[in-house]
């Protein structure tokens, strides 16, 4: 039969794209005491690795560049010949996990990682592993018991899924519930200076006091329409089909051309510094409005409406890189990592729109790529997106 040492002997190979993942798989396991742990980076090495080393388990991320975990169970299958495929998959996404099963793999692991989670599911599938290549070996009375430990196995499993599966669509209520309080809350604000504004207007007679009251009607008008924008936006999900490929200046400047005329200023001194940069592969609108959202805080961060709004491309490791560089009031240290928030805001209570950066970092992880910021209270605040390039200029 299977023992303990024979589990924590079992070969284990980490597969996902994001170091931070692997070292942080590699020592849960290295500290339960799994002795035999290897990974990569590169999910075009999975199959000659395993052809060659032939692991008990590949913990294996479905979302990669080059070859996703899809792909790569496809070949993986080709080297199993009794069509057991030793895979625990890695993922986010809820929608995946049953297309994973679909494929061949035979559990999953939630990220964020539980160390109690990766470390039950490790197990129990080493275990099922190993059972599995013994009854190659073993008599037909062992062959049973084989199947009746498996069938219990599967059991527990099935009954740890169901159990995972509540806790998740838990989570999803409370998610739904913690985000429809924040959108009432966002919207509520301009709504009510909309409302006491309008009763102001119905009693004054001055027009130009009048004029003002209705810019700041409109101003409030347009946080709702930037809500409602950005929400729309996100919630369409993206087909590999609608992918093309984007020219970043063509949509820089139409997102300039926007922002501009939103927010009505004309004020704002705009530098370019377009370098010769690829193409880059994504949906156009999402683009457009991840540079508009930038952009947008960017002229919004000018004191007085006035300074410098500057806009560099280059082409680094491959990469298309967009740095947009404002001269505004910057942001105070404390708030550096809370900007991808969703709701936060380091406006004052009645400017609403806390969605536009919470946005613009999860159209940028969908497409592979970073966003980064780096701020000076009183000198700035400059905003770094790097965006995979299709090919070389």
């Amino acid at each position: 039969m299977i023992s303990s040492s024979d589990i924590l002997h079992g070969k284990i190979l980490i597969v996902d794209d994001l170091e931070a993942n692997v070292l942080l798989l590699a020592r849960m396991l290295a500290t339960a005491g799994y002795t035999s742990v290897a990974s990569t980076l590169d999910p075009l090495e999975v199959c000659e690795l395993h052809r060659t080393n032939r692991y008990d388990l590949i913990l294996l991320d479905l979302m990669m560049p080059g070859m996703d975990g899809f792909q790569v169970m496809e070949g993986l299958k080709e080297i199993e010949p009794d069509g057991y495929l030793p895979v625990l998959v890695i993922t986010a996404q809820p929608g995946h996990k049953l297309r994973s099963l679909q494929a061949g793999a035979k559990d999953f692991i939630s990220k964020p990682f539980e160390l109690a989670e990766v470390l039950a599911r490790v197990h129990n599938m080493l275990e099922v592993r190993l059972l599995h290549g013994e009854t190659k070996n073993y008599s037909k009375e062992l062959e049973q018991k084989v199947e009746e430990r498996t069938r219990e196995l599967r059991e527990n499993q099935a009954e740890k899924n169901r159990v995972t599966e509540q806790l998740i669509q838990a989570e999803k209520m409370a998610a739904i519930g913690t985000i429809a309080s924040g959108i009432g809350h966002e919207i509520n604000n301009p709504l009510q200076v909309i409302m006491g504004t309008a009763e102001v207007i119905r009693g004054e007679k001055d027009i130009s006091a009048c004029n003002e009251h209705a810019r700041n009607i409109i101003k409030h008008t347009k946080n709702i329409v930037a809500i409602v924008n950005n929400l729309s936006g996100y919630s369409r999900p993206t087909s590999q089909h609608e992918l093309v490929e984007i020219d970043v200046h063509e949509k820089l400047a139409e997102a300039l051309a926007m922002a501009k005329f939103a927010l009505l200023d004309d004020r704002i001194e705009i530098r370019k510094n377009f370098a010769p940069v690829p193409k880059i592969s994504a949906k156009p609108e999402e683009i457009q409005q991840v540079f508009f959202n930038v952009i947008r805080n960017g002229i919004q961060a000018m004191v007085r409406n006035k300074g410098i709004l500057e806009i560099t491309t280059t082409l680094e490791d491959s990469q298309v890189c967009i740095r947009i560089r404002d001269t505004g009031t910057g942001i105070r240290t404390e708030h550096l990592g809370k900007i991808f928030d969703p709701f936060f805001t380091t406006k004052g209570p009645d400017e609403g729109e806390g969605l536009g950066m919470y946005i613009v970092q999860k159209i940028v992880n969908k497409y592979n790529s970073s966003i980064t910021l780096e701020s000076e209270v009183g000198k700035g605040t400059t905003v770094t997106i790097r965006f995979p390039a299709v090919k070389p200029v």
